[in-house]
This record gives structure tokens, C-alpha cells and sequence, in this order.
């Protein structure tokens, strides 16, 4: 019991620290914007801030409906909010800051069990849902990047390079990820709903992952547009530097959500197009938006649960 307090009391301590560290990079980002950016706050900056955290919202609902392919669920409860799925999805997602991406694996793990896997099928579960973002988001990578190649000038041979590899990774996800390591999971779903085949579930993994990253890419693109005027080079180079950053912070361990590495990615990026400090409010700006749309998700999420039941 104590220590079961104990680490409540820290838990409680290291949110309240990360809540308040970040208030506090907002607030002087709020204070200091005109300034540093010489862009104003108006009506219309906002609108474009709420545009982009409804787009990352809705990103994360489809995000979920990974775990919605990949968890047995309750055929009568057949929406991720009644079966429980969005919310479990919502705290793992919460999670990745305090304590960090490696208790989000564990936490993966325990929800397996959860919703009736094995603790095998509960591993295997983790570790698909972990890794198969990280190949999807280096896929869009490459594929946003030959496009860039193609309109920039770029030598032709290397965006022909970059589709092939992207084209590679996205048939091998398709053809080895459903044969060698999800298939065991299906055993139960074949019980409860008659799914006879695995490969009928192929695209229900890739689909909402590949909308999932375009529409952040999207929601950035957006934040990117309240500090310059956008043309279709400005797209694509922000839409592939930010996915590009997502998959860096997602193959650092030891990063919570990121952190750091995210931001050192985007500046970098974004400095041949910005001054310095403007790529560094960007930066700021899209981490911040981050932890929003993640708490607005987590509280739709609660509201809709508590309504519905």
C-alpha cells in the first residue's frame, strides 16, 4: 500500500512538473510572439492553430483503429469508444512523456491482456503496434521525399531510388508483417466475428497508419502557414521534415515522445527557410500543439465514454 502511494505521489509529481514546464514555455511563446516571430496574434492565427489541433485530433481517432484491427473486442461494443479501445489508446498515448516510450511498450503489453490476448500475443501485439509506425512513417518519408527530388531539380535517379525503397517497404509490411508476426493474434478474432483469413486485414493495418501520418503532416503544414506564405515546394518539404522528425523521436528509445530529438530535427529543417529563431518558435509551437491535440483527444474521448454509458 505504501508503495503503491509513493509511486502515485510521483507520478502525480513528474506530471505536475512536465504541466508546468510546458505552461511556462507557452506562456512566454504567448508573451514574446509578435516579437520574436513579427507575426500578430489575430483572429486568424488562432483559427489556423484550431484548424490544425481538430486535424491532429481526428488523426489520433484514426490512429486508433490499429488497435481496433489488431485487439479482440466485443462484437456488441463494435465502436472504439463503447469496447474501450480509444481510451486505452488515449492514456497510452499520454504515457509516452511520463515515464517515457519504453512503460508505453509495457502499458501496450498489460491492455493486450486486457482485452483477452495471451501474454505472447499481448508481446506480439506491443511490438507490431510499435514498429509498424516507424516503417510507415520512413516509407512516407521516402515517397514525400522523391516528389520533393521530382519538383525541385533534384538529380531524377535518386527520387527514382527513394520510390523503390518506399515501394519495398511498404510490399514487405504488407507481405512478411501479416504472415510472420500478426497472424497469432487473429486466432481469437476468428472465434468472435469469422474473419477466415488474415490477408482480408491487411490494408485495415496500413491504411489508418498512412492517414494517420499525412494528416499530422497536414496539421503542420497548417502551423508552418501562419509564419509564411506557402507554395508546393513549402508543402512537401514541411510535410516530409515533419514526418521525417516523427520517425527520428519515434527510433530514439530513450526520448519521452521524442523530445528533443523532434525539435532538433525540425529547426535544423526549417532554418534553411526561417531564421533561427523563427525555426525555434516553430519547433516550440508544433510541440506544444502536440501535447494539446493529446489531451483534447484523451478528453473527447472520456466525455464521449461517460455520455455513451
Amino acid at each position: 500500500m505504501r508503495a503503491a502511494t509513493t509511486q502515485l505521489v510521483i507520478k502525480t509529481i513528474g506530471v505536475g512538473v512536465t504541466c508546468i514546464s510546458f505552461a511556462a514555455i507557452f506562456f512566454i511563446l504567448w508573451d514574446q510572439w509578435d516579437v520574436v516571430t513579427g507575426v500578430i496574434f489575430t483572429r486568424g492565427v488562432v483559427y489556423l492553430f484550431t484548424l490544425a489541433s481538430g486535424i491532429g485530433v481526428a488523426a489520433l481517432y484514426i490512429r486508433a483503429h490499429v488497435w481496433r484491427t489488431l485487439l479482440p473486442f466485443d462484437k456488441q461494443k463494435d465502436t472504439i469508444f463503447k469496447n474501450g479501445i480509444a481510451e486505452a489508446f488515449s492514456i497510452v498515448r499520454l504515457v509516452r512523456y511520463i515515464p517515457g516510450k519504453i512503460a508505453g511498450v509495457g502499458l501496450k503489453i498489460w491492455y493486450g491482456k486486457k482485452f483477452g490476448l495471451n501474454i505472447q500475443s499481448a508481446t506480439l501485439f506491443a511490438a507490431v503496434d510499435t514498429l509498424l509506425p516507424i516503417v510507415v512513417s520512413f516509407a512516407i518519408s521516402l515517397l514525400a521525399l522523391a516528389v520533393y527530388s521530382f519538383l525541385v531539380g533534384i538529380s531524377s535517379m535518386y527520387g527514382l531510388v527513394f520510390v523503390i525503397i518506399a515501394i519495398i517497404l511498404f510490399t514487405g509490411t504488407l507481405l512478411l508483417v501479416p504472415s510472420k508476426l500478426i497472424h497469432p493474434i487473429f486466432k481469437k478474432k476468428k472465434i468472435m466475428y469469422g474473419i477466415k483469413r488474415y490477408e482480408e486485414k491487411k490494408v485495415a493495418l496500413l491504411v489508418p497508419l498512412i492517414c494517420f501520418f499525412l494528416a499530422r503532416g497536414i496539421s503542420f503544414v497548417i502551423l508552418v502557414s501562419i509564419f509564411t506564405r506557402l507554395d508546393v515546394g513549402t508543402v512537401l518539404f514541411s510535410m516530409l521534415l515533419f514526418i521525417s522528425a516523427g520517425f527520428l523521436g519515434m527510433i530514439a528509445p530513450f526520448t519521452p515522445a521524442g523530445l528533443g530529438v523532434t525539435e532538433i530535427t525540425l529547426v535544423s529543417g526549417l532554418y534553411s527557410i526561417f531564421p533561427l529563431e523563427i525555426a525555434l518558435v516553430i519547433a516550440a509551437t508544433s510541440r506544444i500543439w502536440d501535447i494539446i491535440v493529446d489531451a483534447l483527444y484523451f478528453m473527447m474521448v472520456v466525455a464521449i465514454r461517460k455520455i455513451s454509458s
